[in-house]
């Protein structure tokens, strides 16, 4: 990458390169997207007001092309921006990795404790550290890719977070505050970095990342939900995640 990262520039880039084969040299260009994670001058407050964020341009999920199953707006499961939808922000600092979302859910449902805290109402985010996952590879995560699932527990009556992956199942390190605000769901996290492998807090690390938002209303487990990409909830797919780029300076994006 370039040394200068400009925010106006973030998806202009062109990686080319060239294939050699017994039968000749082939020339690829490829554009390549990028979504840029900015640096924060203060430390975070993991409060759940989100206070903090205040300014910051945010990832909007409100529409049915960020939804699926694809017959969740057919069969009326998913009704429209008031059943669910959120704005997130993405941060980091010299020690932390930070995510916050403002849910919009009319209903409030998890009964599950930490393992399962995925099977209801909650927020999974994902990384492929390096950047690295190709669709020519077969779907699936590598032992290096992370996958973190947390959310509001009326089973335990307090927030609660698990890493997803790798197997097996763990606590992370993590700093996690989730408040309900009439129709919506605060959410703030804070992972250290060894939490996430391979990815270093260092300006200009290309990343995957994803998140989805899981919506269940009813009495089973999850009907629906809302994702950055696909290649979570529908298979697990880092390939399909967006890239990001850790930059120091606050974007306007």
């Amino acid at each position: 990458l370039p040394g200068e990262l400009d925010g106006a520039r973030l998806s202009d880039y062109l990686v080319s390169g060239e294939v050699r084969t017994e039968g000749g040299t082939v020339k690829v260009t490829q554009p390549l997207s990028l979504l840029p994670c900015p640096k924060t001058d203060k430390k975070m407050v993991i409060d759940g007001d989100l206070a903090d964020w205040a300014g910051r341009a945010p990832l909007e999920l409100k529409d049915a092309s960020y939804l699926a199953p694809p017959d969740a707006l057919s069969h009326g499961l998913w009704t429209g921006e008031e059943d669910l939808s959120v704005r997130a922000y993405l941060a980091w600092d010299d020690e932390r990795f930070y995510f916050a979302a403002r849910v919009r859910d009319d209903i409030l449902k998890n009964e599950s404790g930490k393992e399962n805290i995925w099977s209801g109402d909650s927020i999974q985010i994902a990384f492929d550290p390096k950047g690295e996952a190709l669709k020519m590879k077969a779907a699936g995560y590598e032992t290096g890719d992370r996958e973190f699932s947390f959310g509001y527990s009326q089973k335990l009556t307090s927030p609660a977070i698990c890493r997803s992956w790798p197997l097996p199942g763990a606590e992370p390190q993590a700093e996690l505050a989730v408040k309900r605000q009439g129709d919506f769901i605060l959410y703030e996290l804070a992972l250290p970095w060894k939490e996430l492998g391979a990815l270093r807090p260092e300006h200009g690390k290309v990343f995957g990342f994803n998140f989805v938002v899981t919506d269940r209303d009813l009495g089973g487990g999850v009907e629906y939900w809302l994702g950055l990409t696909s290649g979570i909830c529908d298979g697990k797919d880092p390939a399909a995640f967006r890239k990001f780029v850790l930059v120091e300076e606050q974007q306007k994006w």
